[in-house]
């Protein structure tokens, strides 16, 4: 759940809603005053977005849930702002929908790495066809038969980065 050009980590939505006890499952409602998800035309209310989308609110560090709203009040091709939402399950390394889609693989990854549970980003043969990675860092990272043909890989950093195989092609 993010609030707009700000991603936030659970615990601090939770100081954000003064629920103690939230957890995933439990609806949370933005409570009047609250300066959660306040927009252009003063739109409030919990920001979800779809995995095509995800790496646009990356944050070092962050973590990836996957959530349901009720009572849009907000549609765009990117997001949807809802009065209310609640966290179904955290997307870990080990999740399935990894497989299914790169946008979030590559979320998770590195995420991951920011927290220190992995030492660097290392994936064999995958399809990263269009993904949008602007400004990411993908420094150390050992990148073997992957194929990136039309991304957006502008202001990336790949320092000391293996990238043998890799098609980069537009």
């Amino acid at each position: 759940l993010t609030t707009v050009g700000k991603a936030m980590t659970p615990d601090e939505l939770k100081a954000n809603l003064e629920v103690d006890d939230a957890e995933p499952g439990e609806w949370l409602e933005q409570q009047p005053g609250q300066a959660l998800g306040i927009g252009t035309g003063g739109i409030g209310g919990f920001y979800l977005t779809a995995a095509p989308w995800v790496m646009s609110w990356y944050r070092p560090g962050a973590r990836l849930f996957l959530a349901e709203g009720t009572g849009a009040r907000h549609r765009k091709r990117q997001h949807v702002v809802f009065a209310k939402a609640r966290l179904v399950r955290e997307i870990t390394l080990d999740d399935a929908m990894l497989d299914i889609w790169p946008e979030i693989r590559m979320f998770v990854l590195l995420t991951s790495r920011d927290r220190g549970e992995i030492p660097f980003i290392d994936l064999y043969n995958q399809d990263f066809y269009g993904i949008q990675l602007r400004g990411m860092d993908l420094r150390n990272s050992k990148l073997e038969r992957c194929d990136f043909t039309a991304a957006a890989l502008q202001d990336c950093w790949f320092d000391g980065s293996l990238l043998r195989g890799c098609n980069f092609n537009r």
